[in-house]
């Protein structure tokens, strides 16, 4: 037994070493097994087709056994693709070939039935363009040989060695069934253990992010607020001229929007997004809550904000749908060098989502930048011209899209902006 457990790993091995870290590495062994078990089932049915007379079956069989482990010998000198392409496909042809020859009562034909799921053994899901190219010749050489059958009855052998030949095709049609669902479970086996050991090792990873982000920002923000706190006790303990003070207040500032940027960062990348826990959200108050925050830099500018009479209540994350609504109704308000700025909310639900737009008569944004604002840090102004980090709407972007929603924006330059996003009902 150990020998053949030794000889079945030399074959599988055949043409790739077992340490490879080959993509097609898993694919490989599989063939290998594949033409290994087809190889000795045939090789077994020749030579019992030999000893009950038959032996031009048998060489015609043998013949078919040799040229398909010539064309996926292309597999062991490391061409993969065309050799596994050229096997199928010959493998099709001698099949179609064979149940000609034999004669259509020996149901040969149906191997090409059986052969259909050689192809999802030997390649990846991902490769679905040779899968359809090698199974589809199964199909049209199938319903080819039906479709002539009568122009191919001819050719076969003598009616009762095709019923000969039916009865030895049962147990060999029953072998290799089992050992093609023996091939399929074993792959799908390790490709769940592969997909089980990568979700395994990114939660690990992810952990581990997490942690390195939480004590940086940690790090981080102890000596900025360090600076800040020395840099005010400077100016408030020293008589500095008033270009001293403007320098020291720049600092501050910078210092500032570093410790906004450190804080941003932090919640962009530790934010579970998809598994945050979700609850109806009464979007009438949430929305409320915001105008009453945000009364005083509408007051200051003279602005308003308008909202509907009645919004809908929303299955989201609360904290998450004040960030979304807040950040995109901020932006509005900041983006906007209106004398009299208006921001209006409106909402449409069908059957499937509730869709929101905000609308402003700022600033506009140019065409070309309207999709890259979503990315992170992207600005399209200096901090000098607006504050902010560049992250609010890339979180904005990633909360919605988490949810199963989507996010754009339709702007003027000049006349204003709508964000439009959506949300799942």
């Amino acid at each position: 037994m150990k020998a053949i457990a030794r000889f079945l790993h030399w074959f599988s091995y055949i043409g790739i070493a077992p340490d490879s870290t080959h993509p097609d590495k898993k694919n490989i062994v599989l063939g290998n097994l594949a033409v290994f078990a087809l190889t000795v089932t045939f090789s077994l049915f020749a030579v019992v087709l030999w000893q009950a007379g038959l032996g031009h079956v048998s060489a015609l069989l043998l013949l078919v056994i040799g040229t398909f482990v010539v064309l996926t010998s292309f597999i062991y000198a490391g061409w993969y693709m065309t050799g596994r392409v050229l096997g199928i496909t010959t493998q099709n042809i001698n099949v179609f070939l064979l149940a000609v020859f034999l004669g259509y009562e020996t149901r040969v034909i149906d191997f090409l039935i059986i052969t259909t799921v050689i192809p999802l053994v030997l390649f990846n899901m991902s490769q679905k363009k040779w899968i359809a190219f090698c199974v589809s010749q199964n199909i049209l050489l199938y319903a080819a040989y039906h479709l002539f059958k009568s122009q191919l009855e001819g050719y076969g052998i003598p009616e009762a060695d095709q019923l000969l030949l039916y009865n030895l095709c049962i147990p060999v049609k029953f072998i290799n069934i089992l050992v093609a669902v023996f091939i399929i479970i074993n792959k799908r086996t390790e490709e769940e253990q592969y997909l089980k050991n990568a979700v395994t090792e990114l939660e690990r990873v992810n952990e581990g992010l997490r942690q390195f982000a939480y004590v940086t920002s940690h790090d981080l923000k102890t000596p900025l607020r360090n600076i800040s706190t020395y840099l005010q006790l400077l100016k408030r303990k020293n008589q500095l001229d008033s270009e001293s003070v403007e320098m020291v207040d720049s600092a501050v500032k910078s210092v500032k929007q570093l410790n906004q940027l450190i804080t941003d960062i932090f919640l962009y990348t530790t934010t579970d997004f998809k598994n945050e826990k979700d609850e109806w959200v009464d979007l009438s108050e949430l929305l409320q809550q915001i105008k009453a925050d945000t009364a005083a830099i509408f007051s200051e500018q003279h602005g308003q904000l308008l909202l509907p009479g009645q919004l809908p209540k929303i299955k989201m994350n609360a904290t998450q749908a004040l960030q979304v609504f807040s950040n995109l109704i901020g932006n509005a308000i900041k983006y906007n060098r209106s004398h009299a700025p208006i921001v209006k909310l409106s909402c449409l639900t069908d059957d499937q989502y509730h869709t929101f737009t905000i609308t402003d008569n700022g600033i506009g944004i140019e065409e070309k930048y309207q999709h890259q604002i979503f990315e992170l840090f992207k600005r399209l102004h200096t901090k000098e011209e607006y504050e902010g980090t560049g992250i609010g709407l890339a979180m904005c972007k990633k909360i919605i899209e988490s949810h199963g929603g989507t996010i754009r924006v339709e702007s003027t330059p000049g006349k204003g902006s709508s964000f439009i996003f959506t949300i799942p009902v």
